[in-house]
């Protein structure tokens, strides 16, 4: 059953931010970058640090820049013995559409309309053809059903 909503998410927006390390991210491109040497990086450990960063969710953005050079590393060192074609960065990923308070409260006006329903794969199918047909994408579950 779907039970009352709040729509208490003023800082919905601040959530995902690509462009920005979080400082567990921040601590772990420190760490992983500690156990290299500048002056002496091969080929395989520049692969080794992008995988770990690429692994750990962290795209080319200007904090991770400023992070790599607060670690006494050369960010265009990092990027172009890293096997980049072209030797620009990737592109951020598109921003993912939670990021919008618009879009949460979109979600919220939609859990309304059901509460106090039982929730079921029905409902579930009709809250998702419903989401989609006001103009909005699903990407991954929509909407995980626990028992």
């Amino acid at each position: 059953m779907i039970g009352p909503v709040s729509s208490s998410y003023s800082n919905v927006g601040q959530l995902y931010d690509p462009q920005r390390l979080s400082p567990s991210q921040n601590e772990l491109v420190q760490s992983v970058l500690s156990g290299y040497n500048a002056n002496a990086l091969k080929q395989a450990d520049i692969q080794e640090i992008n995988d770990t960063f690429r692994e750990a969710g962290i795209v080319p953005s200007a904090d991770l820049k400023a992070a790599v050079e607060a670690a006494g590393f050369k960010a265009e060192d990092l990027r172009s013995k890293g096997g980049q074609r072209g030797g620009n960065p990737p592109p951020p990923p598109p921003p993912q559409e939670a990021d919008s308070e618009e879009t949460v409260d979109a979600f919220l006006d939609l859990l309304e309309q059901y509460q106090g329903q039982e929730m079921n794969a029905n409902t579930l199918n009709e809250m998702t053809q419903k989401w989609t047909e006001s103009g909005h994408t699903q990407n991954g579950s929509f909407i995980s059903i626990m028992a």
